[in-house]
């Protein structure tokens, strides 16, 4: 492997691959470059790889990295398709006649599927063939990963370039990791090239530069080594992510000293992530939590007392102080004292007479974290936010408080609802007509408000007819269903008022399933 390096070093790569993609398309590599010197994580609107969508850009897609990372974490690494056998037989011959045909046989085989399932095989291979020519290896991965429009096609170049430990190789590695898309293979790779004083630098880079999938993933390699302002991002921001803290929380706790951090320092960014922290580790779930943090009982201690010490006012502390009492009073590996102990502070913080004013600024803010918090923490105290909720949005028709606004058992409220939300949604543009849509892309924005007052509509039979109307054509088969699943709550003689407008809806209905629901409805009225 040495020898075959030794040759590479120093020769300029030339251009003998040809380029069988859409010359039209944009390279992933161009688009991100663009956006490097931006610190912060990219906008959503820009994290979209637009030349090669996952899906109709209407319709439902995976996130950037959701695919590849619920295969790690949640149902392993399988595919039907190619394996490394297959793919090293077309890379060699791609390499030794580097040809349209041949080229495009590789391609073809390298975008058909994630590389996860066998790029460590094919490494392996790479490292044991024969004649493999380590200068047209590396001139085809440069391509890849700076030309390619095609995810898997970076991916696969990402993985190989590890063995081209050269500045060029991780300033490009560098660049395609601030997508959480690739942040996986750029970490991986990285980790393996770059020396160990200078991979925490790198790390922090890139961890900075990702919020979602990429970030959790990293949280898995952390450095051996990091300084005080990593440990310190650890429990104030760098836990956080846009998926589910549950992912990141234990690595940031026992990486970032938690436990250390509470005996020592006391300002708000600190407890709010020490209650973030906690309160995702009390989850159990997707990945185990507090049953493997050693120091979860000396944490939610510390972090208790500087709870009631320094009175931070925001919801999430609440929340959380509640969680570590019920998991004080059930977690049979706490001994009697240390969950008395632990339960009788959590009461006493939910007792502080601060939550008044902490609810009502909260509500009085803009819709959002801490007022979303807010709402559960009235809702806990016995507290009705009801009046506030409906005052927003009668006020403020932008406003997307139907979810909150329907989790009331007060048939009174739900009329109000939903007279409210006749007067707000456009019920004719909704009652387009029936396709076949799933209605998971922004499109469908007023389509998924709707839903929330749909699905609550089978707890009050009756109520809502111009609404169900509406949502009986819409072009979501979701918004269709809810409405069906509410009218079966209604009894024959009121459905019977509307038999003609079932039959119609079923008459014209594309999707099988909803056409012998709402013929099933129908029937019940003759």
């Amino acid at each position: 492997m040495k020898s075959w390096l030794k040759k590479l070093l120093g020769k300029k790569p030339q251009h003998t691959f040809p380029v069988v993609w859409d010359v039209q398309l944009p390279s992933i590599y161009a688009r991100l470059e663009q956006t490097y010197d931006q610190p912060q994580p990219l906008a959503w609107d820009n994290n979209l790889l637009e030349c090669q969508p996952l899906g109709d850009s209407d319709e439902a897609f995976w996130s950037p990295g959701a695919l590849e990372g619920t295969m790690v974490y949640h149902f392993g690494i399988g595919s039907d398709g190619p394996g490394a056998d297959e793919i090293l037989t077309a890379l060699q011959l791609a390499l030794a006649k580097p040809g349209v045909k041949t080229f495009q046989e590789l391609y073809a085989l390298i975008t058909q599927d994630s590389p996860l399932h066998y790029i460590d095989d094919l490494l392996r291979a790479i490292t044991e063939a024969r004649g493999l020519p380590a200068d047209r290896l590396y001139e085809l991965v440069l391509m890849l990963c700076t030309q390619s429009p095609d995810r898997n096609a970076v991916k696969f170049a990402m993985a190989i370039i590890a063995f081209f430990p050269q500045q060029r190789s991780v300033e490009i590695l560098r660049v395609l990791a601030r997508h959480d898309e690739f942040t996986l293979y750029a970490v991986v790779a990285l980790r393996s090239m770059v020396e160990p004083e200078q991979y925490p630098d790198i790390w922090f880079a890139m961890a900075k530069r990702v919020n979602g999938w990429g970030r959790i993933h990293l949280m898995e390699r952390m450095p051996e080594i990091m300084d005080a302002t990593v440990r310190n991002w650890l429990l104030r921001e760098g836990f956080s992510n846009s998926v589910m803290n549950e992912y990141t929380a234990v690595n940031c706790a026992v990486r970032g000293g938690l436990v250390e951090a509470l005996a020592t320092e006391h300002d708000d960014a600190l407890l709010l992530g020490a209650a973030e922290i906690l309160y995702a580790l009390l989850n159990e779930g997707p990945v185990p939590g507090m049953s493997v943090y050693e120091d979860g009982a000396e944490a939610s201690l510390r972090y208790l007392q500087n709870v009631q010490a320094y009175q931070p006012a925001h919801p999430q502390h609440y929340l959380t102080a509640k969680r570590i009492g019920e998991w004080a009073q059930n977690e049979a590996s706490l001994d009697t004292t240390h969950s008395s102990q632990l339960a009788g502070m959590s009461a006493e913080v939910m007792t502080l007479n601060i939550w008044d004013d902490v609810v009502a600024q909260a509500l009085a803010d803009e819709e959002g974290y801490a007022f979303n918090l807010a709402i559960e923490v009235s809702r806990d105290r016995n507290e009705d936010p009801f009046p506030k909720l409906f005052a927003r949005q009668r006020d403020k028709p932008d406003a997307t408080l139907w979810y909150q606004l329907m989790q009331t058992d007060d048939t009174h409220q739900a009329i109000q609802v939903c007279n409210l939300a006749e007067s707000q949604f456009d019920l004719k543009e909704m009652g387009s007509g029936p396709t076949l849509s799933s209605g998971m892309g922004p499109r469908w924005n007023a389509e998924r408000q709707l839903d929330s007052v749909l699905q609550e509509l089978k707890r009050f039979p009756e109520m809502g007819w111009p609404l169900l109307e509406s949502a009986l054509r819409s072009p979501v088969v979701r918004n269709r269903q809810m409405a069906i699943n509410a009218l079966e709550t209604w009894s024959p003689d009121s459905l019977s008022v509307h038999r003609q407008y079932l039959e119609d809806c079923a008459k014209h209905e594309p999707h099988e399933e909803v056409q012998q629901r709402l013929l099933s409805l129908k029937g019940r009225t003759e």
